[in-house]
């Protein structure tokens, strides 16, 4: 027996890495002459004294089976071609010599040459060590030997096996974290955080930045102890250094990139807690990883004062990268324009000034523009009147391309309390319709919260137009001074040019042609939905004057007033076809064949059909309009009415002019000769048409619109 122990003890790991199933055979047979009363008590006293500190056979199987995982986990990261290798910053740099030999000792799991070494120092040698290597398999045994088959419990044994590899200079942290897993489990502490590290270290095989956000948030989280694992993240942190080049980008510049500002203040913020004591402990000895440097650490501080401004602004932005542009580390100077901004936009939450403030700082995202003329803009904002805010409102809406709709609601109108999203978009010709989702008031009933939208529309508004409107302001005379002053800074801020004094004809004439298509587009618009009201009208007129009068929908036809005052038994028989059309239905029961064949009415026929048409324009001009003739003051001031709804461009004061664009409405009003040449006229008609061919056309329009009218009467009528 002795001599077979004392063969095996020269062969040493040798012996052990060739036949890797003879020692546990050595072990087996040794064991089984331990247990025999006739042979053990024969043998040499130091013989006895060595196989009675064997270890027993259960806790030899644990050694096998922990053998035998980190055969498998190692083999099957080769075949992934993942291999790990756990890189040591603190190492120094291996020279070519030793290349090979470093490629042979990671090309087997630290455990197994571990286990090796303790087989041979307990079995053969009895030169038991006290190493830190002997230390950590002590703690694998002890994880091993109090887990099973659960799915928690082989969590904790793989954890062990992925913390231990490649240790060739075992650091402490490892010692303590797989100290801690037994720990542990000896506390019955929940297995939640072990399933997690055993995702993490996973992920740190092939993305070490990844692995370091999971780990800091998982630490972040964790209660209790979490200072060996602490070391893991910094280990990974130093590693990462080290990979930068071949990344392209520092991590906190990725993070940046990465994480909403939330986020990514959320993680600093950790990392700073987790690290507090190191951060604060720290010499020039051990140069900091560059996410714990204190320049670092102070700029999240300082940033961290405006997580609120930020994700309101983010809410706002259409591209996440012209808010997180801002959270940049960069030079200081820059860092202190951006604090500056930032600043700016916290002062104005809740004011009216926010959202364009907003629009401005998204705007110069990726541009090269002067931050201090930006700083100097949002400071004016800030103290600018509503007048100033809304007017640059309009400015900025046109310089996107986008336009409200003149005529239909806005969302205050509504009476709708937010947006929700701008996620339907319609192309329609040359303009691009976006749909807004609203939401109504929580406090309404179910039962009153439809899904309204508000219609928005993207033109290719041409920078003439902005221009013009910029200068509409500059040269007014009623506009404040100081609204002057927020409008101009404005507009040199978005590129624009500043016209004080006279505007060029060319950008006058691009303007013009732009708002005359928006203008027949309206026209357009207005002439369909008078249709839909008409046909809903047909179809239940009652239901349909309801609507009408909740929305406070214009709706006002001289003939249909005359129709609702008819006596109940005749309004049933009347029918209004038309704006200026009727029908009137008469029942034929009470007629002979006799009288019907006298009237020339078919035998077969049940009632008789009658439907006028009302034609204004079939009689002359001063019959429809005898004031003309009678009282040419009163036409004067109600053409003067006309008139100065033309000059200021205000198409709701003029609703259904048949001249278009409104520009012509002037140009008409213009042309025509003085009233009393008008009234003294032989022929109105025929003089009129000699200086405009729409001119008796306004001028009846005029007369029977719905222009605030200073003359007095009904219009007369030619049934037929």
């Amino acid at each position: 027996m002795s001599t077979i122990l004392d063969v095996m003890a020269l062969e040493g790991p040798d012996m052990i890495t060739g036949t890797k199933h003879t020692l546990l055979e050595l072990h087996t047979f040794c064991m089984a002459v331990k247990a025999s009363k006739h042979v053990f008590p024969r043998l040499k006293p130091t013989v006895r004294a060595d196989v009675g500190a064997w270890p027993s056979a259960k806790r030899m199987a644990s050694i096998k089976e922990i053998y035998v995982a980190a055969q498998n986990l190692h083999q099957n990261e080769v075949q992934k071609k993942h291999s790990f290798v756990w890189v040591d910053p603190d190492a120094s740099t291996e020279s070519p010599s030793l290349a090979s030999d470093t490629k042979d000792q990671k090309s087997r799991h630290a455990l197994e040459q571990i286990i090796e070494k303790h087989c041979v120092d307990h079995l053969l040698t009895a030169e038991v060590s006290c190493d830190t290597t002997e230390q950590i398999l002590r703690d694998i045994l002890e994880v091993w030997e109090n887990t099973g088959e659960g799915v928690d419990d082989v969590d904790r044994r793989m954890l062990a096996i992925l913390v231990s590899r490649d240790i060739d200079n075992p650091s402490g942290h490892k010692c303590e974290c797989i100290y801690e897993l037994a720990v542990d489990l000896s506390l019955g502490r929940s297995s939640s955080f072990v399933r997690d590290m055993v995702r993490i270290v996973r992920v740190q095989e092939t993305d070490t930045r990844q692995a370091i956000i999971a780990l800091t948030n998982t630490l972040a989280a964790r209660e209790g102890c979490k200072k060996c694992w602490r070391g893991v993240l910094l280990r990974w942190l130093n590693q990462n250094e080290k990979q930068e080049a071949r990344w392209g980008t520092a991590i906190i510049d990725h993070l940046v990139q990465t994480m909403d500002p939330a986020t990514w203040l959320s993680f600093m913020q950790s990392l700073e807690t987790i690290f507090a004591d190191t951060i604060a402990d720290n010499t020039n000895k051990h140069e900091l990883p560059s996410l714990l440097r204190p320049q670092i650490l102070t700029w999240v501080s300082e940033v961290a004062k405006f997580g609120p401004t930020l994700t309101k602004l983010e809410e706002v932005s259409e591209s996440p990268s012209a808010v997180r542009h801002m959270l940049f580390y960069g030079t200081e100077p820059r860092r202190k324009e951006n604090l500056a901004i930032l600043s700016h936009l916290k002062k104005a939450e809740g004011n009216s000034a926010e959202a364009v403030m907003q629009n401005i700082v998204l705007w110069i995202s990726g541009r090269r523009s002067d931050m201090r003329e930006v700083i100097e803009c949002l400071s004016k904002l800030l103290d600018a009147p509503y007048e100033a805010i809304e007017a640059c409102n309009e400015i900025w809406d046109a310089k996107c391309g986008f336009l409200d709709i003149p005529g239909l609601p806005t969302h205050e109108q509504a009476g709708l309390s937010r947006i929700v999203s701008r996620d339907v978009v319609y192309y329609d010709d040359a303009s691009e319709q976006y749909k807004i989702m609203m939401q109504p008031d929580p406090l309404t009933s179910k039962a009153k919260r439809p899904l309204q939208t508000i219609a928005k529309r993207r033109y290719d508004v041409p920078l003439a137009v902005t221009e013009v409107m910029v200068a509409g302001w500059i040269q007014d005379d009623d506009v404040a001074p100081e609204t002057k002053t927020v409008i101009e800074c404005l507009a040199r801020l978005l590129n624009l040019e500043v016209y004080k004094r006279d505007i060029p004809k060319g950008e006058l004439s691009k303007a013009t042609e732009f708002w005359n298509g928006i203008e027949a587009e309206i026209m357009r618009e207005a002439e369909r939905l008078e249709g839909l009201k008409r046909t809903l009208k047909a179809k239940d007129p009652l239901q349909t004057a309801l609507l009408i009068e909740e929305y406070n929908i214009p709706d006002s036809n001289l003939l249909e007033d005359e129709i609702q005052e008819l006596p109940p038994g005749i309004i049933d028989l009347v029918e209004l076809i038309d704006d200026d059309e009727i029908e009137m239905s008469f029942t034929l029961a009470s007629y002979t064949e006799l009288q019907r064949s006298a009237m020339g009415v078919p035998s077969t026929a049940n009632n008789l059909l009658l439907r006028l048409t009302i034609d204004r324009y079939a009689l002359p001009l001063d019959v429809r309009i005898p004031e003309i003739r009678t009282d040419i003051f009163a036409v004067d001031m109600l053409l003067s009415s006309v008139y100065s709804a033309a000059m200021a461009n205000k198409a709701e004061l003029l609703p259904n002019c048949p001249i278009h664009p409104i520009s012509t409405v002037k140009t008409i009003l213009d042309s025509l000769p003085k009233l009393s040449v008008i009234r003294d006229a032989v022929h109105i008609s025929t003089v009129l048409s000699k200086y405009h061919v729409d001119a008796e056309k306004l001028i009846s329009w005029a007369y029977y619109s719905t222009v605030p009218r200073y003359i007095t009467g009904s219009p007369p009528s030619d049934p037929r």
